[in-house]
């Protein structure tokens, strides 16, 4: 917007200078007084759009200074009273209902086993439902997942881990986050990707 009216300010500019050319030409012909009336009037434009940009400026900057970006509250050490039926227990891969928690996160366990070796293995070897020992892939994947979330939450002080559905329903019965898009929520607490690193580097 600033840049558009920029150019707008720079054909003026030119506008006048043509003008101011056509007035030498012809003061000896007495049409001066009127030429200077259109100058005038242009210079008038040309100051007013000048303080106009310079205000829109200024809002602009005034915006951007009282809508700072909001921190990551999961950075904060936040502390939460987990009632039973909160969260369903099939859905707390770490925690339990009924007493505070500390740290809340979300995981998309699908994408957490998926990234297993085991169920690599599984599609690599192309097995489906009716294999044997498609089950008992799965199952490893299932596991695996499993002991690295209990292991990374540990240690890092996590005592509830949920799906992404459930914790944004448990935070947005909070207060503090009532307002807050999914997105967002899902954006600060979500660790699905540092859990697939880890389970990355267990083959490395």
């Amino acid at each position: 917007m600033v840049k558009h009216q920029t150019t707008e300010l720079s054909g003026s500019t030119i506008k006048i200078a043509v003008i101011a050319t056509l007035i030498a030409a012809l003061v000896l012909t007495g049409a001066a007084t009127a030429s200077k009336t259109s100058v005038k009037t242009q210079d008038s434009q040309l100051e007013a759009k000048k303080k106009e940009t310079k205000e829109k400026n200024g809002k602009e900057k005034k915006v951007e200074s009282v809508t700072p970006q909001q921190p990551n509250p999961a950075k904060e050490k936040l502390q939460f009273f987990l009632a039973e039926g909160d969260i369903p227990e099939e859905k707390m891969y770490v925690g339990a209902a009924g007493r505070m928690i500390s740290n809340p996160r979300s995981i998309d366990y699908t994408e957490v086993a998926m990234a297993t070796s085991p169920y690599r293995e599984l599609k690599e070897r192309k097995l489906g439902p009716n294999s044997g020992a498609y089950w008992l892939l799965v199952a490893e994947a299932g596991d695996i997942a499993l002991r690295e979330v209990i292991k990374y939450a540990k240690k890092q002080g996590i005592t509830l881990i949920t799906d992404r559905e459930n914790l944004v329903k448990f935070l947005k019965k909070q207060e503090r986050f009532k307002n807050n898009a999914d997105e967002e929520l899902i954006g600060w607490f979500d660790i699905t990707g540092q859990i697939k690193e880890v389970i990355k580097n267990l083959d490395e």
